[in-house]
């Protein structure tokens, strides 16, 4: 829905302090028609989806060919506002920038499965998707909250054995890295038994703890650009305001924001923490970069890092170099908290 907003652009709250809902957003309209008659039925109802509402054959098959299509035809082409990335869209050392970018994989229909009952609607919809486009791998998304993966992770791999997709997208809800041991547990342990099933596993979203879940069968993740690390399942769309450049500390696997913590918490005052990025070797003052600068900084340390996995980093060095980490800068006020340093090394070494 479309937030009412004031004259200076600020969204309209009523007396309980909630937003203002006015009408849907064109754009939001637009992507409900291009969804076929199941969504826009629903939705001229004013009511959620219900699991009943894919019992019609011909809705669901109009559902899941128009979901297809649209990965096949509108997300082949690179998108105008990410043309300033183009350069680092490179395939075997040639630029793919301007030509048609086809994917490689798809991704089957899926709903979140905090209420378990939606589980066979998503394998029926895997199942769908992979006969109707059996020239492309399909994955399947699994999009659970943790208290649900904790509860019946085990008995959700088991479940999604049974659709025997080509991989799995993994979106667990509002998660970060830098929460506390018992939920980073759960991740690795429902990591680790998924990947049991000998299939690619992607983080959709997903903090430098994914680097870590590697070593317990992740194959890839999507960390965003600097942003989009964490998302929920209902994430609220209004927002406010720009969001500020923030530096990537790799050694600390953290970030902090330019405007308001670079120059008390300048990095480059520390030798360990000094980036030899060509972003940072051309600048002396980190805290006089913009956000260009501070996102191309970000997927060259993050582009590192991955390539240190691949490389062969073994889990017993990860560990080590995060405990190294965490007793080196634990005691420095001005870049606490690093506990999570601590927490993604026990989660490496414990059985």
């Amino acid at each position: 829905m479309r937030f009412v907003k004031d004259r200076k652009g600020h969204t309209k709250r009523d007396a309980a302090g909630k937003k203002q809902k006015g009408d849907m957003k064109r754009s939001f309209r637009k992507i409900v028609e291009a969804y076929g008659e199941l969504i826009t039925n629903v939705v001229q109802a004013g009511r959620p989806l219900e699991v009943s509402d894919f019992a019609n054959d011909r809705l669901v098959s109009e559902f899941v060919t128009k979901v297809v299509n649209f990965q096949k035809s509108t997300l082949a082409s690179l998108p105008p506002k990410y043309k300033k990335y183009a350069k680092f869209a490179q395939r075997l050392g040639k630029d793919f920038s301007s030509q048609e970018n086809l994917p490689v994989l798809l991704m089957a229909p899926y709903f979140s499965v905090e209420d378990p009952k939606w589980v066979s609607v998503n394998i029926d919809l895997i199942g769908r998707t992979k006969k109707i486009s059996s020239d492309l791998p399909t994955f399947a998304t699994i999009a659970a909250p943790l208290d649900r993966l904790a509860a019946s992770g085990k008995r959700l791999v088991e479940q999604y054995k049974t659709a025997n997709p080509d991989g799995f997208f993994l979106w667990v809800d509002d998660f970060s890295g830098t929460t506390e041991i018992g939920s980073l547990r759960v991740v690795r342990n429902f990591v680790r038994d998924l990947a049991t099933l000998g299939k690619p596993i992607v983080a959709l979203y997903g903090d430098a703890y994914c680097l870590v879940l590697k070593h317990f069968g992740l194959t890839g993740f999507a960390c965003g650009i600097c942003y989009g690390e964490k998302r929920s399942v209902d994430q609220d769309t209004d927002v406010e305001g720009q969001i500020p450049p923030r530096y990537y500390i790799a050694q600390l696997k953290k970030k902090i924001e330019i405007e308001t913590e670079a120059r008390r918490r300048d990095p480059s005052k520390f030798p360990s923490l000094r980036c030899p990025c060509d972003v940072c070797t051309r600048t002396t003052n980190l805290a006089d970069l913009d956000e260009a600068q501070t996102r191309e900084h970000f997927m060259l340390a993050r582009s590192a890092e991955v390539a240190q996995l691949r490389n062969g980093q073994t889990a017993q060095a990860m560990a080590k170099e995060l405990q190294q980490s965490y007793e080196e800068f634990k005691n420095e006020l001005i870049f606490a908290p690093v506990y999570h340093l601590n927490n993604w090394s026990r989660l490496i070494t414990e059985p």
